[in-house]
């Protein structure tokens, strides 16, 4: 009896412990095969996932007249004094993979892609913050000065005045910005549209008309009809306005030819005799 029940003991130990080699070596396996399939076919990765859902959020266009670096070429449509349209399930789920990005690995192209979701949420005060710490890690990179440049265009959107000092400062400091993407990368279409829009609002009619060409010269015939339409002009003046600039001009011209008259009259008249005197 003692020795059936050792031999049944320990035929049943070496099951279990045979059993318990090949569970290991079956998870060693599987470990092993997602690691090469990971390998081969690597999948894509949260910052990339993550912009996508930003670009499936606005379905095709850009919420922002500025253009952001890296995304492909959507309109701009206005929304003033209406609810912003988005999809609000990919939106909030390009926010958490990038937040869950920025976490893991804060690298500069993980910070910028949060800057840029920033951006497009309305929230430029985070986006800068963003750029900021990315620039750190990577300033000679083109895209990212360029974001940054957009960051700083609508801070000054945000101050009260539209010449206010504030407002003046941000809208220096992007066009600085812009000019050093375009050093850095002088086919930049985003920069080079930037520019134009942010000459605009300092109110350089003539660099921005210039600036303006040369974006249109490097846009992409998809593009060309929208930007066209939406290229920068002068605001028409009021009628007050108007009518002031128009009495001034008259009253310059009346002005203008009152001189010339006086002018030709006294050119008209004998030059006067002088008396010579008597040695």
């Amino acid at each position: 009896m003692n020795i059936r029940h050792t031999s049944r003991h320990q035929w049943l130990s070496r099951a279990r412990h045979s059993r318990r080699t090949l569970l290991i070596i079956a998870l060693l396996v599987l470990l092993a095969g997602g690691a090469s399939f990971r390998f081969f076919y690597p999948g894509k990765s949260a910052v990339t996932t993550g912009l996508e859902a930003l670009v499936h959020a606005y379905e095709g266009r850009r919420p922002l007249q500025a253009r952001i670096s890296g995304l492909a070429y959507a309109p701009f449509i206005s929304r003033r004094g209406e609810s912003d349209d988005f999809d609000a399930v990919n939106r909030d789920l390009a926010e958490r993979l990038l937040l869950e990005a920025v976490a893991e690995k804060p690298t500069s192209s993980a910070r910028q892609a949060l800057g840029q979701f920033y951006l497009m949420s309305g929230s430029p005060t985070k986006a800068m913050f963003q750029f900021e710490e990315a620039l750190k890690q990577d300033s000679n990179n083109a895209s990212l000065r360029n974001d940054f440049g957009v960051a700083l265009m609508e801070m000054s959107h945000k101050s009260p005045a539209a010449d206010s000092d504030n407002t003046l400062l941000y809208a220096a400091k992007a066009l600085e910005e812009f000019e050093t993407a375009l050093k850095l990368d002088s086919k930049s279409v985003e920069a080079l549209h930037n520019r134009a829009l942010v000459l605009d609002q300092l109110k350089l009619p003539q660099q921005r008309d210039q600036a303006w060409q040369a974006y249109l010269a490097r846009a992409s015939a998809s593009a060309l009809p929208c930007e066209m339409a939406r290229r920068p002009r002068p605001a028409p003046c009021d009628r007050r306005t108007c009518a002031a600039v128009r009495r001034s001009a008259a009253a310059r011209h009346r002005h203008r030819r009152h001189r010339a008259h006086r002018t030709s009259a006294r050119s008209a008249e004998p030059a006067p005799c002088r008396r010579r005197d008597r040695a």
